[in-house]
């Protein structure tokens, strides 16, 4: 057994620590990164505490002191750590580390795996709730799974290549979630979460529909983005800010909420966007949630579609496609196909409301003979209620109008109703009356 006490001075070393177990009863800063060989560690009353262990490293109790208490940050790296006794720093940054290598980590689990960086369900509730964020991993990490867990301070999860997998519900509450890592993010469990920071994956594919988050950022990213959220989503501010690809990736961001609005308020930069607020909601349905862009904030694309509610309630989608561009669909959701004179370029911006706007059709006039029946045949219309800068050129309308009239052959003489009764269509989705 060793004992170090230094009361408020620092520990450092230059040398190896071997011992089954290291007490630091009181220092100020510790720092012992060598290949130590430590079977068990406590500290009573430390300063900020960095510790590397050659070997597996348990947080245990010794001589009557339990666990770890510092005043500033503490990182602990190991290939396995065991959390027999709590870790306070209240305030602080905790790093829970591998130190090898591509060295797996597994969160949450139930039982321990060999060879593996595993930080159990029971150990978890040995991290003191009050650090100013948890970070388990770091870039050479193996990948890292999560099994059903709850954290109560913002975490974040580093690997390298072998990416981020989560089996189990992750749940940080009011705290921020940040995912960084080169290899691809899956989950077959939902994400809760206050922020969503997505950092330098490769893949990103979180589609599980009990997804709830408030806020998505990512930045670096060199692949695809999928992210389906239960309700209302806003693109903000998570550090990262915002979403963007490594410049020259191939790089697809989709994201949807199933009901409520989708709220961009930060600048989106891939190769092709999808946003679908209200995915739940069928087309024809104006309520269910809107895509709304915040002043000045933009998509930056080769092809961005916008599948949206009400158009009112769409703030500023029109600005950000160009109104009178003609580039407006209506009366759709993703799964309306559009052809002819609507169909959709591989290149552009589009946006498409489930509402579908109506088109008053002013019909034209038609005389007759007393004695004669109206013939409205050949009676033609005028059609106002655009939206979006649209024109007639833009509604793509076709058919041939049907009109009627109240007039009879033994109305009097006078001016009568004539009403359109049907026969349009608009390839772009527009409604008649």
């Amino acid at each position: 057994k060793v004992v170090l006490d230094a009361a408020t001075n620092a520990i450092t070393q230059s040398g190896i620590v071997s011992a089954t177990d290291l007490l630091l009863n009181s220092a100020g800063a510790v720092t012992l990164t060598g290949d130590n060989r430590v079977g068990s560690l406590a500290a009573g009353s430390v300063a900020g505490l960095n510790f590397t262990n050659a070997q597996t490293l348990v947080v245990g109790s010794i001589d009557g002191s339990d666990g770890i208490t510092s005043s500033a940050a503490v990182t602990l790296t190991a290939d396995d750590i065991t959390l027999d006794q709590a870790i306070t720093a209240a305030g602080q940054a905790l790093t829970l580390q591998t130190r090898s290598a591509a060295t797996a980590i597994n969160v949450g689990l139930a039982t321990e795996a060999a060879d593996d960086f595993d930080l159990e369900a029971s150990e978890l509730a040995q991290l003191t709730d009050g650090f100013s964020s948890i970070t388990i991993g770091n870039s050479e990490a193996g990948t890292i799974a999560v099994a059903a867990a709850t954290f109560a301070d913002k975490l974040e999860l580093v690997s390298g290549a072998g990416g981020i997998n989560i089996s189990g519900a992750l749940s940080t509450g009011s705290n921020d979630l940040i995912l960084d890592t080169t290899g691809a993010v899956t989950q077959s469990a939902a994400i809760s979460a206050a922020g969503l920071g997505i950092v330098n994956a490769s893949e990103v594919t979180l589609s599980n529909t009990l997804n709830d988050v408030t806020t998505l950022a990512a930045d670096n990213l060199t692949g695809d983005l999928t992210f389906v959220d239960a309700n209302t989503l806003v693109i903000g501010s998570v550090n990262p800010t915002g979403i963007s690809c490594t410049a020259g990736s191939t790089c697809a961001v989709d994201i949807s909420t199933l009901s409520g609005d989708l709220s961009v308020n930060e600048d989106i930069i891939a190769s092709s966007v999808v946003l679908n607020a209200g995915d739940a909601t069928a087309a024809g349905t104006a309520s269910g949630g809107n895509i709304t862009v915040a002043e000045g904030k933009s998509i930056t694309a080769t092809s961005a579609l916008l599948y949206t509610g009400s158009i009112a309630g769409s703030t500023n989608v029109a600005a950000l496609i160009d109104a009178g561009s003609g580039n407006f669909r209506y009366n759709g959701d993703e799964t309306t196909v559009y052809s002819g004179a609507a169909a959709l370029a591989d290149i552009g911006s589009y946006a498409i409301y489930r509402e579908q706007p109506i088109l008053a059709v002013t019909p034209g006039t038609a005389t007759s003979q007393y004695g004669d029946s109206p013939d409205v045949a050949a009676v033609t219309g005028s059609y106002s209620g655009y939206v979006n800068g649209d024109t007639q050129v833009h509604a793509a309308i076709s058919g041939t109008a049907t009109f009627s009239t109240d007039a009879t052959a033994t109305s009097d003489a006078g001016n009568y109703n004539i009403a359109y009764v049907d026969g349009l269509l608009s390839a772009i989705g527009y409604g008649f009356a």
